[in-house]
């Protein structure tokens, strides 16, 4: 027998973003910086933002972390057949070409908020090794889906599996395809609402389609032989495959 349910949860008062401002320089050097000039906390929403104004440089990183803990999925013989997240972009302005595209990055870093906030030394801290294969333009406010895939949803498994933190990077392209791209020329933002909205229907939400196969022992006691199920968890706020980049 095979099951369907869906499951929320609210979020923290916690989120943020990380600002890099480079005065002079090139744009490769500004988004390899190892800190950022300041941090944002606690507003209504975060953004992305890759930005050329004169001879200076702005790049603008998002984090996000969900506690997995109580998340309600099966730990055992656990598959996952799709994951997101999905959020509410605001506002945008674009100027580049692939100014309003972004991508999920594991984060290295933990914060909740509670236990420790985002620093300035977290700029550079996201994994380029485990991050999703797939991404996204948000060519339009509303809702956007951002998708977990490739190396990032195994990360997430294991992460489901033990109970822990979820903790992601948003970055745009123009910053982390920047190698092969040409560098920003004007203004590219994308603002979304954040886990401080307001309105708790616009803040972020992780969803993750799974499959759960029962062990034999659970069977005899009646259960069936597995399940499936969606379950959807606003961002607990910005906040991870121990040591790997």
């Amino acid at each position: 027998m095979r099951t369907h349910g869906e499951k929320s949860k609210q979020p923290s008062t916690y989120d943020g973003h990380l600002i890099k401002n480079a005065s002079g320089g090139t744009w490769s050097t500004a988004i390899g910086a190892s800190a950022a000039t300041s941090v944002d906390n606690d507003n209504a929403s975060f953004q992305n933002m890759a930005r050329k104004s004169g001879s200076n440089w702005v790049v603008i990183r998002s984090y996000l972390n969900w506690d997995l803990s109580d998340i309600g999925i099966p730990r055992r013989n656990l598959r996952i057949v799709s994951a997101k997240i999905v959020l509410r972009c605001t506002n945008r302005s674009v100027a580049d070409t692939n100014g309003d595209i972004v991508k999920l990055f594991k984060a290295n870093v933990n914060h909740n908020g509670s236990d420790s906030d985002l620093a300035t030394a977290d700029f550079d801290q996201y994994s380029t090794a485990i991050k999703s294969t797939s991404e996204v333009q948000v060519s339009a406010t509303g809702d956007v889906d951002v998708p977990i895939d490739g190396v990032l949803m195994s990360w997430l498994r294991n992460r489901l599996r033990a109970g822990g933190e979820l903790s992601l990077f948003l970055l745009n392209k123009l910053d982390y395809g920047a190698a092969s791209l040409s560098d920003p020329a004007g203004l590219n933002r994308v603002m979304f609402a954040s886990a401080n909205h307001s309105t708790a229907g616009l803040r972020p939400k992780l969803v993750v389609v799974y499959s759960h196969k029962k062990a034999q022992r659970d069977r005899r006691k009646g259960g069936g032989g597995g399940g499936f199920g969606e379950i959807h968890i606003p961002s607990t706020g910005l906040s991870g495959f121990s040591g790997e980049r």
